[in-house]
């Protein structure tokens, strides 16, 4: 297993490449020390891992987000972008776990080229053969809910149904978390 660690903490660092492993300098020549780890699978602690199966990391992420949501839900700006990116985030986490979930589990599933190119709902039936909307309902809003964020398209139909201003707060942020955790949790069978 390979662990290779950037400190987020410092700001100075980020976006900066390093060249050797303990301890580097930046290609600006300002030493960096490395606090960002890479594994197989990922735990959060004090820190997110980034892993090969990003379940393990986008989960931890968009956690974070949502209690950033709630933090500025005075600020109704700040919670509503904290919010966006924490529903963008799980959708991220959902279809990342059928990725790992195929990968374990549907092998010959997982190397069809064109499964990589389904979104979500597809992608889980023909991994689960039955709906995503009758399975998980809450997950297939979620869903619904980060099309509307992520499609542009002004007449595509999630977009035209949704007033996002209305809907965008701290509470929608940490619904959605909760929702991505059981489904992760049922899909995968374990927590993160």
């Amino acid at each position: 297993m390979v662990k290779e660690k950037i400190n987020v903490n410092d700001k100075t660092n980020i976006g900066r490449s390093v060249k050797n492993k303990d301890e580097g300098h930046g290609t600006d020549g300002v030493s960096v020390k490395k606090f960002v780890s890479v594994e197989d699978e990922g735990q959060v602690d004090d820190e997110i891992k980034i892993s090969r199966f990003r379940t393990g990391s986008l989960l931890p992420c968009a956690r974070n987000l949502a209690n950033i949501a709630k933090i500025f839900e005075e600020k109704a700006v700040n919670s509503q972008c904290y919010a966006m990116s924490s529903i963008v985030m799980c959708g991220a986490t959902i279809e990342a776990s059928l990725f790992e979930y195929a990968y374990h589990n549907e092998k010959t599933i997982y190397n069809e080229k064109h499964f990589s190119r389904k979104g979500i709902a597809p992608k889980y039936e023909v991994l689960k053969q039955n709906k995503l909307e009758a399975d998980f309902p809450e997950v297939d809003k979620l869903v619904t809910f980060r099309n509307a964020i992520v499609h542009n398209e002004p007449d595509h139909q999630s977009v035209r149904e949704r007033d996002l201003a209305k809907e965008l707060n701290a509470n929608k942020a940490l619904w959605a978390v909760t929702t991505t955790e059981e489904f992760v949790k049922h899909i995968l069978g374990k927590d993160y």
